[in-house]
């Protein structure tokens, strides 16, 4: 079976770094990580989570075909550029790797764009889904916010996917409420786009939970189900990562990879209250029930 290109995404904090660094050792494929984070990224990307509007398809279309340039510019750009590994790489895809691998996109904010990259340019899909709770108190730990702005501001996101949730954006709400809120609205999304898909169509939809907890297997039946060699260089490193024993997180760090990833799972059970526990699930309902059920929340 021949290599399609692949891309990994999901929410933020769903898993989908590890993921990535897992798949980047396939000797076929090549890692491009986050060209649509809004901050970081690729010009002309003004929201997170673009939605599939007519400009950003176009966006979209010109970066698979390896036409795009970052958001720096001058003296800044070319220390900026040379002083990250990730800017390097999409350079080093574009005037080289092209030609003899296929590009895994490992971003997140690519995620209301999974279905298209799937049926125009014949991706492949691992969409990471991580337990709301989990999700939310990941977030909090690292102070992050969200201006659903991003959302509103996207008229067609709102009109075919949103209109519900819309009416809760502006409200006071607390933090556990708006972030939970916000893992509804992603999934909802993300479900309402690759409704009916499977593995077969070349979409796999990963709880967060069972891959932390069973990663070689997990691995393997994605590796197979998309004819990507699961090699030697990714079982050792999903042997590396499976043989740490730390549990706890250092403070403030994004990927922090020298954990237990089978230990870390229900970790946030620890910090987070049952009555904001009460909160999240009331406000990423009814799509948290779609992937997860009443004991995942004890």
């Amino acid at each position: 079976m021949k290599v399609k290109p692949l891309l990994i995404t999901g929410s933020h904090r769903s898993g989908t770094t590890i993921m990535g660094e897992i798949f980047s050792k396939s000797k076929k494929l090549y890692l491009l990580y986050e060209p649509f984070n809004k901050d970081l990224g690729i010009k002309n990307i003004n929201h997170w989570y673009p939605y599939q509007s007519k400009d950003y398809k176009k966006i979209v279309d010109s970066f698979l075909n390896m036409n795009f340039s970052l958001k720096e510019r001058g003296i800044s750009f070319i220390r900026k550029t040379f002083k990250s590994r990730k800017n390097i790489r999409y350079y080093l895809y574009k005037y080289f790797f092209k030609y003899f691998k296929k590009p895994i996109i490992k971003d997140p904010f690519l995620l209301f764009f999974s279905d298209y990259l799937n049926e125009k340019f014949n991706y492949n899909v691992i969409i990471m889904v991580r337990h709301p709770a989990a999700f939310c108190y990941s977030l909090k730990r690292l102070e992050w916010n969200f201006d659903f702005s991003n959302f509103i501001k996207q008229e067609k996101l709102i009109e075919e996917h949103l209109r519900d949730e819309v009416k809760l954006y502006e409200k006071n709400l607390s933090y556990y409420e708006k972030m939970a809120l916000l893992w509804r609205s992603l999934y909802k999304v993300m479900l309402e786009k690759v409704d009916g898909k499977k593995g077969s169509d070349g979409i796999i939809i990963q709880k967060h939970e069972q891959f932390a907890k069973n990663m070689y297997e997990s691995v393997k039946t994605i590796s197979e189900t998309f004819g990507i060699e699961f090699n030697s260089s990714m079982k050792k490193y999903i042997k590396k990562i499976n043989n740490n024993k730390r549990l706890k997180v250092k403070k403030n760090k994004l990927h922090d990879f020298d954990r237990n990833p089978k230990k870390i799972t229900d970790y946030w059970k620890k910090y987070i209250s049952k009555k904001d526990l009460n909160i999240i699930r009331k406000y990423s309902e009814p799509i948290s029930g779609k992937f997860y059920d009443e004991k995942s929340w004890e």
